[in-house]
């Protein structure tokens, strides 16, 4: 099963890298202290993560399964700067919803709001 899985794996890497390249053509977020363009999210670095959170704009929470890999996650931040990569949470909630339930959770990683836009 477990060599299964591992082909099936390769196949779908496989053909997202045979996905084409497109523009972003929405490059603005709303963070903590307003609008933030896509090249922003980088803070200078050569490569960006972006974890995107299930957060929709009904909810008063996020998703169960994306917090408990926000909260687990934290601790292996560190590693990611010396290699040149910063991260970031991208949902679809309000910003404000984002910084109450980051705050409630004591995470401390930046998160943008994609809410009142195309992005998604």
């Amino acid at each position: 099963m477990e060599k299964i899985a591992t082909r099936l794996r390769g196949v779908v890497a496989a053909e997202r890298r045979r996905l084409p390249m497109t523009p972003v053509e929405n490059d603005t977020f709303m963070g903590d202290s307003g609008p933030v363009k896509l090249i922003d999210l980088f803070a200078g670095r050569s490569q960006l993560i972006v974890h995107h959170f299930m957060f929709s704009p009904a909810w008063d929470q996020g998703c169960p399964c994306c917090s408990d890999a926000a909260d687990n996650a934290i601790l292996h931040l560190a590693h990611l700067r010396p290699d040149d990569i910063s991260f970031v949470r991208i949902s679809r909630a309000p910003i404000e919803k984002l910084q109450a339930y980051s705050t409630r959770m004591g995470w401390t990683v930046p998160w943008v709001s994609t809410h009142d836009t195309t992005y998604n």
